[in-house]
C-alpha cells in the first residue's frame, strides 16, 4: 500500500494518559518510536517536544469524549492534526491497549486513510489545560450567587463587585 506520510504520529488519549506511535519511513517496514505521556501540561509540552525531535509534521488522534482537546489545543499550532471519528477508525478485535491503538491510528494515517472529523471554534485553551482548578473556581461562583441573592433580596446591595468578590474568596 502507498505510504503517504514519511513521518507522522498516532496517538491515542485517555482520561490520565497518552499513548504516542511514531512512525518513520524505512525501505519496507516502519521504523516505530513508542512512548507514553501524562495528561499536564507539561508533558503535553514535552510531546510536542518529541514529536518536533524527530521532525514529524502529521498527527492523527482518535476523537472519544473530550480528552482530546486539550491535546488538540497544544499540538495545532505546530504540526497538521487529524481528528479521527471513533467509528472510521473501527477497533479491531484484539487492540485493546492504549499503545496498539495508538499504532492503528500511525498506520492508518500513514497511508492516508483517516478522515479528519470538523473541529469548530475552540474554546479558550485554558478551561482545557489540565491542572487548574475547576472546583474551586466552581466554589467561588456558587458563593458569589448566593452571596449576591442573599443582599440582593435584602435590598442592601445591586450586585457584588471587586471588594464584594474579594471578601467572598477570603471566606473561602
Amino acid at each position: 500500500m502507498e505510504v503517504l506520510y514519511e513521518r507522522c504520529c498516532g496517538i491515542d488519549v485517555h482520561r490520565s494518559s497518552i499513548a504516542a506511535c511514531i512512525l518513520l519511513e524505512q525501505k519496507h517496514k516502519p521504523q516505530k518510536h513508542l512512548r507514553r505521556f501524562s495528561c499536564t501540561t507539561r508533558d503535553l509540552q514535552e510531546l510536542a517536544e518529541w514529536l518536533r525531535s524527530f521532525d514529524v509534521r502529521h498527527v492523527a488522534m482518535e476523537s472519544t469524549g473530550v480528552y482530546w482537546k486539550p491535546v488538540w489545543n497544544m499540538l495545532e499550532e505546530h504540526f497538521h492534526m487529524v481528528l479521527a471519528n471513533a467509528q472510521h477508525i473501527k477497533a479491531v478485535p484484539g487492540r485493546k491497549t492504549g499503545m496498539m491503538d495508538c499504532q492503528w491510528i500511525g498506520e492508518l494515517l500513514r497511508h492516508g486513510l483517516l478522515r479528519g472529523s470538523y473541529v469548530g471554534m475552540q474554546e479558550p485553551l485554558g478551561r482545557f489545560l489540565y491542572g487548574a482548578r475547576p472546583d474551586a473556581i466552581l466554589a467561588v461562583a456558587l458563593c458569589e450567587s448566593r452571596t449576591a441573592k442573599t443582599y440582593i433580596g435584602s435590598g442592601t446591595i445591586r450586585s457584588i463587585g471587586g471588594a464584594g468578590r474579594n471578601t467572598v474568596s477570603i471566606a473561602i
